[in-house]
């Protein structure tokens, strides 16, 4: 009798957490597949690499102008790609081409080099648009005149280097990322030196750039 009622108890506590599992079990919350998101992998990295922009802090741009004035057509070009250094600091690297035309004289004029500059905001605090400006070129110059009558054997094109040395202050609606435009005052103090130059020292840009 007392081994039968052993069995029993030991039947009827099996069963009492038999139950108790099943009751938790149900009490579980489990992921459905709308709720599941895409596993990624678990190297160190990737979601940086996914988000990380390959061109973040570089910005192009790019000035051209026009000038027709009596007999003298001028075209100017001046492209560029740079990098912001910080959010006061901007480099870059460009070309610049100028075309002159005289047409009394049909004499034409080519001018193009590599330049460099560096953009620098003093004051961004007060002055978030302002920046002072500052670049070094260097202009091939050639030119061509088949009405040149200074000598018996008048040359048919004349070929120059010409370094310059410009500083000055600009203005832009953009300084950071994004589409801005921009224009510049700027001086050859080169020219307070050799005293020459084919162009104007005094030379003013207005243009478009975009930083990514």
């Amino acid at each position: 009798m007392r081994i039968m009622t052993y069995r029993h108890l030991f039947i009827l506590l099996f069963s009492c957490l038999s139950l108790s599992s099943f009751a938790q079990l149900d009490d579980e919350t489990y992921d459905t597949e709308e709720k599941r998101e895409p596993l990624r992998n678990n190297r160190p990295g990737d979601l940086n690499d996914e988000k990380r922009n390959p061109l973040k802090g570089f910005f192009i741009g790019s000035s051209a102008g026009l000038d027709l004035w009596n007999s003298l057509v001028r075209v100017d070009l001046s492209p560029h790609l740079g990098y912001r250094l910080s959010s006061f600091a901007h480099f870059g690297l460009g070309i610049n081409y100028t075309y002159m035309y005289e047409m009394t004289s049909q004499a034409n004029l080519h001018l193009i080099g590599p330049k460099a500059f560096l953009r620098i905001r003093p004051l961004p605090q007060y002055w978030e648009s302002f920046y002072l400006h500052g670049e070094l070129e260097q202009l091939y110059v050639r030119e061509s005149n088949p009405n040149y009558n200074g000598g018996n054997n008048p040359p048919k094109y004349f070929q120059d280097i010409q370094p310059r040395a410009n500083i000055g202050f600009g203005y832009t609606s953009n300084f950071d990322n994004g589409l801005g435009i921009f224009t510049e005052f700027l001086f050859d103090i080169y020219y307070l030196r050799s005293g020459t130059t084919y162009v104007n020292p005094v030379t003013y840009r207005a243009g478009l750039h975009y930083g990514f």
